[in-house]
């Protein structure tokens, strides 16, 4: 089997490349990557293996991971259409969805400093041959998401 990975790289204003570095390097296939930008640093988030959803911390200035991946969430069956966005607290918010039995599932959590934080159970689908379609934004006080 193949092994994918995540990297990231920051580029300055004229286009050329000031670092590159692996965010999600493990033995397993990584893939789905999103990325926001916090007010002070990269929130990078992506799944693992199609089971597990994992967020990792970036300095944006020199791609140092400035902590270790923290798990979203583990055997979650086909987890993937991951979404990310900024809490507007310094943070991130991070939703995906994961198929359980005929259904599939939109989860969110909350990334902050290196930890995540569940916010809601799941959300389901009404129907199983519904396919779930995740984005997420955060509006001032208000914290959505669509399932």
């Amino acid at each position: 089997a193949t092994d994918f990975d995540v990297y990231c790289e920051g580029v300055n204003m004229g286009n050329a490349l000031v670092w590159s570095v692996p965010a999600a390097s493990s033995n397993a296939v990584q893939s789905n990557p999103v990325v926001t930008w916090t007010g002070g640093d990269l929130d990078v988030a992506y799944d693992e293996g199609m089971s597990s959803v994992l967020a990792v911390r970036l300095s944006p200035f020199t791609g140092t991971i400035l902590s270790a991946p923290a798990l979203l969430a583990s055997s979650a069956a086909q987890a993937g259409v991951v979404r990310m966005c900024p809490d507007g607290q310094g943070g991130a918010l991070v939703a995906y969805t994961f198929l359980t039995g005929a259904s599939r599932q939109v989860q969110v959590y909350r990334y902050f400093g290196g930890s995540a934080y569940q916010l809601a159970g799941n959300a389901y689908q009404p129907l199983s041959a519904t396919v779930a379609v995740t984005d997420i934004q955060y509006a001032g006080s208000l914290n959505g998401w669509l399932g």
